[in-house]
């Protein structure tokens, strides 16, 4: 099914298909969380360089070699 709903071009028929998915994974499935990632993400606005990455924080993708540090203006 899952193969089913990825090859599917209808967006309402894919919908259906994703959904039926969802439940089965509701009823017979399930995750399980083995922890959660504790972090903090911070940075002044002389850092530059950031992005966005998957986890929607701008340094927490571990990518310090895209980050510059601006020179102190005199």
């Amino acid at each position: 099914m899952y193969n089913k709903a990825r090859a599917t071009l209808d967006d309402d028929e894919r919908n259906e298909l994703i959904g039926q998915l969802q439940e089965m994974l509701y009823e017979d499935g399930g995750y399980i969380v083995w922890g959660f990632f504790n972090q903090a993400d911070a940075y002044q606005n002389y850092v530059g360089g950031t992005m966005t990455y998957r986890t929607g924080m701008p340094a927490s993708g571990f990518q310090f070699r895209h980050l510059w540090i601006a020179q102190e203006s005199e």
